[in-house]
């Protein structure tokens, strides 16, 4: 077993301070201050209206006395970044502490005067009375957009028609326009938002301006039809079709659109079938990476 000397030097006869960080001090911003934090109330000053019949007094050194006295305010470190650290000083009385420093074959001895432990002080947002209720006023409105208010009675819960305008290629290279008017009726929460999301998905297929390469490919499809006319019948679209789409996964509203408009005819009956499915079969989430509204089957 290897044997170290402990030396204790002259120089080293001045007792120091020893202060523990949570964090190393290199990962602190320079330049970092050290002082007392004198926002801190004394507890023992705080006026006290209990009536006591009995006091009971404890003798105390003019030395500890004078401490208590030094040590009523925490130390605090703040670096660059207003990253605050407080400290207390660990209660050492009768005990005598020593820093043992390895120089290689010996160790220093270093004794010690007094120790502070530093914990990281937690900033909290202060908000006054009026901030605090608007806040709290703002986040209730958020939660209460995807909450399903409870119906009132006699009250029919309506639901707007999934309205859109689409144009459509046949087999013979006519457009075929289907539009269709929107009626006005009274949206629920759900309704609105459901309305919101397909105004945003025509409006991002609006937006989207087609590659070079999809352009090719358009025109080789378009080619492809004019040297071989073929007719297929496109199926209509049904609640069981639906129900096999969303097996096993979530889908936004732009992307089930999308899989309708390539397997199923889209006509008036289907986006009266997508409604009421949506309505009956669905619900919204949020997925947490992406913060996107999708739709899956209710379990």
């Amino acid at each position: 077993m290897q044997k170290y000397r402990l030396i204790l030097s002259a120089s080293e006869s001045t007792k120091r301070y020893l202060i523990t960080l949570p964090v190393p001090v290199t990962d602190l911003s320079s330049p970092f201050t050290l002082d007392r934090d004198r926002s801190v109330k004394d507890v023992e000053e705080q006026p006290r209206n209990t009536k006591k019949k009995s006091e009971q007094l404890e003798y105390e050194e003019e030395a500890y006395i004078k401490l208590k006295e030094q040590e009523k305010y925490p130390l605090v470190i703040e670096d660059a970044e207003n990253r605050a650290f407080s400290g207390r000083l660990q209660d050492m009385p009768n005990d005598n502490y020593f820093i043992f420093i390895n120089t290689g074959q010996n160790f220093q001895v270093v004794p010690l005067r007094r120790w502070y432990r530093f914990t990281q002080k937690i900033s909290y947002e202060t908000l006054s009375l009026e901030e605090a209720e608007l806040k709290l006023s703002k986040k209730n409105r958020e939660e209460d957009r995807w909450m399903m208010h409870k119906k009132k009675d006699g009250e029919k819960d309506l639901y707007d028609e999934i309205d859109y305008t689409e144009e459509f290629d046949d087999d013979d290279g006519e457009e075929l326009l289907v539009s269709v008017k929107q009626r006005p009726k009274k949206l629920s929460d759900a309704g609105k938002e459901m309305k919101k999301l397909m105004q945003n998905y025509e409006k991002e297929e609006e937006e989207e301006e087609p590659v070079e390469e999809d352009i090719k490919e358009s025109i080789k499809e378009h080619n492809k039809f004019k040297e071989e006319p073929k007719r297929v019948k496109i199926p209509d679209l049904g609640e069981n079709n639906l129900k096999q789409i969303f097996i096993g996964k979530s889908l936004s509203i732009k992307e089930l659109l999308k899989i309708v408009k390539e397997r199923f005819r889209i006509d008036e009956n289907a986006k009266n079938v997508i409604k009421n499915f949506i309505k009956e079969n669905c619900v919204f989430k949020i997925d947490n990476k992406t913060n996107e509204k999708l739709l899956e089957l209710k379990k």
